[in-house]
């Protein structure tokens, strides 16, 4: 199903007007309780853009304000709401429905391979089986299992290294090995990706949009290095139990 949720009065805000609902409320009539119901949208119904930033209410250009209907006709459904907007990458529950806020194309507006949140231009890719529902983040120049960035030696955190593992959620398993030791889980932070503030931080950059900030993201991980290890892999399982390894050597 597609939902236009891109509502102009003045300015735009995410909005779903009667008709639709009405009319995805009938449509829906004759889908047997249960299934699996996937809805595409521009505007994401719920992100958490807001409170990374720090604020306690999101911005209504950048949610769907009535989105509780949406969500009271889908409540019989196994749902999935597949969005973009954002220029960055975001999967959570919201309302009973699953929501994917899916990266750019384009990234940061086509100022350089990333988007702001160091999600690499990309798309996602779907594999539906049955009433079950898979999914890859594709970056592009990137084969398909490049799912996260390592990072060393960052500045702010010296002592530590950095995943970027973008298509992240509560299901996802994130750990780190030092010289083929594991060492444990990775601690999930709240912070900017080193390339997207190497890219994009500050007000001559980037040069093509200079008013492209980085945005700080909750799928970096984090792990601090107290031994005398050399090599570092990182390694992130997801729901389906797909293995993705990065490796550095310190």
């Amino acid at each position: 199903v597609v939902l236009d949720d891109i509502f102009y009065f003045g300015d735009y805000f995410g909005y779903f007007d009667q008709k639709q609902l009405d009319w995805l409320k009938q449509d829906l009539s004759f889908v047997e309780k249960g299934k699996t119901v996937v809805v595409f949208t521009h505007i994401p119904p719920y992100n958490k853009q807001h409170e990374r930033q720090g604020f306690t209410e999101p911005n209504p250009g950048l949610v769907v304000v009535n989105r509780e209907l949406l969500y009271k006709i889908l409540e019989p459904y196994k749902s999935f709401i597949i969005t973009g907007h954002m220029h960055e990458s975001e999967y959570l529950t919201d309302g009973g429905s699953e929501i994917h806020v899916c990266g750019a194309v384009c990234g940061a507006w086509w100022t350089g391979p990333i988007c702001n949140d160091g999600t690499p231009n990309g798309y996602l890719v779907y594999n539906a089986k049955g009433s079950g529902l898979s999914w890859q983040y594709k970056s592009a120049g990137f084969d398909i299992n490049h799912q996260m960035r390592v990072y060393k030696n960052v500045r702010e955190l010296p002592d530590k290294i950095l995943a970027n593992v973008w298509t992240v959620d509560n299901n996802w398993e994130v750990n780190w090995y030092e010289d083929g030791m594991k060492k444990g889980r990775m601690e999930r932070i709240l912070a900017q990706d080193p390339l997207a503030i190497e890219l994009q931080f500050g007000k001559d950059l980037p040069k093509r949009i200079p008013a492209v900030e980085p945005a700080f993201t909750d799928h970096i991980f984090s792990a601090e290095v107290a031994g005398s290890g050399k090599e570092i892999i990182v390694e992130a399982i997801d729901r389906w139990g797909r293995i993705y390894t990065e490796k550095i050597i310190i």
